[in-house]
């Protein structure tokens, strides 16, 4: 996945998304990726692809994981679903109460995780 973000953020678009796609064939049933891979989606202006990643997460996590609410409140946010990403930053606010990424107002996107996750 870090090679995925590299290349994201070299502007290699396809070079990302394959490294995207080796990385989720890998890691696939950790929510860590998907959430990882809405990120690189967003920065490929890839927003459909960036609000699936998100879903996918919340999926794999049942709504239980802080990050992967994050995330699909960032995705929707770019998408200018509002309402949605209101409704998703709330939640993860909800399970990480002390992150004062997931606080209403917060003015950006939350930074990747410290620790953990895939890689």
């Amino acid at each position: 996945m870090d090679l995925a973000d590299a290349f994201a953020a070299a502007g290699k678009t396809k070079e990302a998304k394959a490294a995207l796609d080796a990385s989720l064939e890998r890691w696939g049933s950790d929510p860590q990726a998907f959430i990882r891979a809405s990120r690189v989606a967003l920065a490929l202006k890839a927003r459909p692809e960036a609000v699936a990643h998100a879903r996918r997460a919340v999926a794999i996590s049942k709504g239980e994981e802080a990050a992967a609410e994050a995330a699909l409140g960032a995705a929707l946010d770019a998408t200018g679903d509002r309402a949605g990403a209101a409704a998703a930053w709330k939640r993860a606010a909800e399970l990480d109460p002390d992150n004062p990424e997931y606080r209403p107002g917060r003015a950006s996107p939350p930074k990747k995780p410290s620790a953990g996750g895939a890689p």
